[in-house]
């Protein structure tokens, strides 16, 4: 099957009998807000080390069952995560991968520890901040980012801002296999002052190799897919994808600056993915190179 037909086809298709195969990564992929904030809320998003997620073009990264596959070609080391997408090639899934990826901030404190009382003090905090009940669900977080378009008074935009970096860090980063701001989330956010100072490289790096260690077939898998996705295709190209020349957020920037996701949209990754195939536990490539920029060539003995 081509890897990523899904831009044929309706996201939500039901396969197999009516059964999603593999889960639904994400659920329903929302896109990350970029009307709804302001242009110096932008500059605080900028600021805490999130601007790629300003710039977003790709937000379906793959099917479910996509999904699986690139999951299901890779290992887990003691210092890596090995995709191996050829019986002699592998790309290797690492911290300073993630930077390359996301250009999130690679800050030096942990998450410091919350018992079980100090959390639910804090979700009690953010739902009276938020006026809601219950589980704190991504679509409820952007329906209360929508009322918050007008906001002009202090509260109302930090408020509108933290609710920002729930959704990126809940639907994008972090994502667990239900659409709901998990307990760490909640946390990460409590302080927005302190956003930038954790090491959100290693933070998605560490999700993806409990997803992949925890994951069992026909579960829903969570994790930061579109980091694997974009790293994949990456060294499948010996060209870097167009950048739009109008686009503010681009122009003038050093490549090396710019976040490897912001380099793809929905058109590129069909274009690729018509090349692609996965048969027999193996990718299938026609009419691409590996470019071999982070592939590790495996000695065959």
């Amino acid at each position: 099957m081509n890897f990523n037909s899904n831009f044929e086809i309706a996201w939500d298709l039901k396969i197999n009998r009516g059964r999603r195969t593999g889960g639904d990564p994400h659920g329903r992929f929302h896109k990350v807000p970029q009307l709804e904030i302001s242009s110096d809320e932008r500059e605080d998003v900028k600021k805490f080390g999130f601007g790629a997620f300003l710039n977003l073009k790709l937000e379906k990264p793959c099917k479910p069952q996509e999904a699986v596959h690139l999951l299901s070609v890779s290992e887990l080391q003691k210092d890596h995560v090995a995709m191996k997408v050829l019986p002699d090639v592998t790309l290797n899934f690492r911290p300073d991968v993630v930077e390359k990826l996301l250009k999130v901030p690679r800050g030096t404190s942990k998450l410091p520890h919350f018992g079980f009382i100090a959390q639910k003090a804090e979700f009690k905090k953010l739902r009276e901040q938020l006026g809601m009940e219950g589980s704190i669900e991504i679509k409820k977080l952007l329906k209360k980012l929508e009322d918050l378009k007008e906001a002009t008074e202090a509260t109302d935009k930090a408020l509108k801002l933290g609710i920002f970096f729930l959704i990126v860090i809940s639907n994008y980063l972090i994502p667990k296999a239900r659409n709901l701001a998990c307990t760490e989330v909640v946390l990460y956010t409590s302080d927005m002052t302190k956003i930038a100072d954790y090491d959100w490289c290693t933070i998605v790096y560490e999700h993806m190799r409990h997803v992949k260690e925890t994951y069992k077939p026909g579960s829903q898998i969570a994790g930061c897919i579109i980091a694997w996705l974009v790293y994949f295709l990456d060294n499948l190209r010996t060209e870097a994808p167009n950048i739009d020349e109008d686009e503010d957020e681009t122009e003038n920037e050093d490549m090396d600056e710019i976040a490897r996701i912001n380099l793809y949209d929905e058109a590129v990754v069909k274009k690729m993915s018509k090349n692609i195939q996965f048969r027999d536990g193996m990718f299938v490539f026609r009419n691409l190179q590996l470019s071999f920029n982070d592939c590790v060539l495996l000695v065959k003995l």
